[in-house]
């Protein structure tokens, strides 16, 4: 009988019952929630790959945490006390798997009794794994700049000229050339030698050697030719009884050199001599045209190197007063 009146209550007004219960459960999670605070912390990603394997595809930096405490002590948490790890260590052949991320807190966060932590938006990561394998794989120089006006860039070397380089089996073996950071060279005048490290060009793959390197720069002046046109031959060592009786065409050099100091440069008279030591009587001859030019220049081209001259004696005069004054 009581029974049946305890079962007459609890169904009567069954409905209205049923809706008071649910807004009161409504009602304590409302309040159940104000009584926390809620705060999104970025945390770095760190990614350990001590094992036989590496990831391929590249991989998020960061992951979002949903942190729920008291207000009180979230006033006192701070993104520094969680740590994100993503271990691979642990596989050893190559695929695609789903890898749970590992969240570490402070002993600091272990004294609040309300907390709650989430990984927004997944727990895990699918990621694609590779064999790992180590390249020796030739360095070079990454050179900025121009060297100043008339000078060049002859050589640029580096010390080591490879170094290792870590990573996925299909990465690495396609690589056939690492660089380094920039080297300015700027206006540069004298060779020098500078110190650069290695300069990341793919986030995936190691290289545990990253420097500083040593670099050794080696400038030199340019070199250029230069025309000289309309040159005229000093004649030299021509006897005192002789004359040249034809005339002497001009001549055009071409020199190489410097390009600084040709564009100052201009031929003495005594550039381009013919010699005519060998000449002691009256005749034709064909005789050969020597160049002087200053050290640090070289004869390229001359237009003409041999010239053909007609010599004789000279016409000795009487002298008729001297000859006049012996007669008297």
């Amino acid at each position: 009988m009581n029974i049946n009146k305890i079962s007459e209550q609890i169904l009567h007004n069954w409905p209205i019952k049923i809706i008071c219960l649910v807004v009161a459960i409504f009602l304590y999670i409302f309040h159940q929630t104000s009584l926390v605070d809620h705060k999104n912390f970025v945390v770095p990603l760190n990614i350990v790959e001590n094992g036989q394997v590496m990831h391929v595809q590249k991989l998020t930096d960061s992951i979002t945490l949903s942190v729920k405490a008291l207000p009180e002590d979230m006033s006192n948490i701070h993104v520094s006390d969680f740590s994100a790890i993503l271990d691979l260590s642990y596989l050893t052949e190559s695929g695609e798997y789903e890898i749970p991320i590992q969240v570490n807190t402070n002993d600091s966060l272990k004294q609040f009794e309300t907390l709650e932590i989430k990984i927004k938006p997944s727990a895990t990561l699918m990621v694609k794994v590779e064999k790992k394998i180590t390249k020796y794989i030739p360095l070079e120089v990454s050179v900025s700049g121009e060297p100043a006006y008339g000078y060049k860039l002859e050589e640029v070397s580096v010390e080591p000229s490879s170094v290792a380089v870590v990573g996925p089996q299909s990465i690495v073996s396609k690589i056939d050339k690492l660089y380094t950071e920039k080297v300015v060279i700027s206006n540069a005048e004298v060779s020098f030698s500078t110190e650069t490290k290695y300069f990341p060009m793919n986030k995936i793959i190691y290289v545990p050697e990253k420097g500083p390197y040593k670099v050794t720069v080696a400038i030199t002046q340019m070199k250029s030719n230069k025309l000289f046109n309309d040159l005229s031959v000093n004649v030299i060592n021509l006897s005192e009884n002789l004359q040249i009786d034809s005339s002497i065409p001009t001549i055009s050099l071409t020199a190489n050199g410097n390009v600084l100091f040709l564009e100052d440069y201009s031929p003495s008279k005594n550039v381009l001599q013919l010699d005519l030591s060998s000449v002691t009587e009256s005749g034709e001859y064909e005789l050969p045209i020597s160049v002087n030019l200053p050290s640090g220049l070289t004869l390229e081209n001359l237009s003409l190197d041999k010239v053909n001259i007609k010599v004789s004696e000279k016409e000795i005069l009487e002298e008729t007063e001297n000859t006049q004054v012996q007669e008297e």
